[in-house]
């Protein structure tokens, strides 16, 4: 599997009929009842790395920012919190595809989760019909958490995973023990491409340019930082 950080290839569907429009992929940061109900610590010491996964519908998506709630808990911390894009491995985390940013424990607010953004200087398109998972690693002397929340009732969540060092947890939970496998509070913010009236054989021309064009280039493949 790979992934192209361009934007090559949304032209190329919106000249094949496709309308590329600024989308949600995945959202359990915002939701109207998304209260943090507590973190867990993402240095592998403890439960880290963690990860929640995502998947693009009937059309490829290109991520263009992330967002995360993360906290501090030791702000004389010198540690380091690194957020990774990998594939899926049968409902488990793969292989990496690319590393979205990093940051530092002293930004991080302390105790108190808080929005951190990861934007993309370019966009990474994401595969239609697929799953990929977002991994948040500490360094070995990092002090940072990773907030969840109890709310599965934004986009994507619902049928999607969550996942620490120990095991991966579908979203949904156990609902006859009414148990819910909190996910991590995570948005993904991107350009998913709409089909328009009259543009399947441009479409279908569009992909075979774009196959051409994987076949060429290759994803980021860096590894993971303990």
């Amino acid at each position: 599997m790979y992934v192209k950080k361009r934007y090559l290839g949304f032209w190329l569907l919106a000249l094949a009929g496709l309308d590329a429009r600024a989308d949600v992929l995945y959202d359990s940061l915002t939701a109207s009842t998304a209260a943090s109900a507590g973190f867990n610590l993402v240095n592998a010491a403890d439960f880290g790395p963690l990860a929640d996964s995502i998947s693009t519908g009937g059309a490829a998506f290109a991520l263009t920012d992330v967002q995360l709630a993360l906290t501090n808990t030791d702000p004389s911390s010198t540690g380091t919190v690194t957020v990774y894009l990998l594939s899926d491995s049968a409902t488990s985390l793969g292989a990496v595809l690319a590393n979205l940013g990093a940051v530092s424990d002293s930004v991080l607010s302390s105790y108190t989760p808080a929005t951190v953004d990861f934007p993309q200087s370019q966009a990474i398109e994401l595969a239609a019909n697929t799953r990929y998972w977002i991994e948040v690693s500490g360094s070995s002397d990092s002090n940072a958490g990773w907030s969840y929340t109890a709310d599965t009732s934004g986009v994507g969540v619902a049928g999607e995973y969550n996942a620490n060092s120990f095991q991966v947890y579908a979203n949904s939970g156990d609902p006859s023990l009414n148990l819910i496998n909190d996910p991590y509070q995570l948005q993904v913010n991107g350009v998913s491409a709409v089909p328009l009236p009259g543009g399947a054989s441009l479409f279908v021309s569009a992909l075979g340019v774009l196959g051409l064009a994987g076949r060429r280039s290759f994803a980021n493949s860096n590894g993971r930082k303990g």
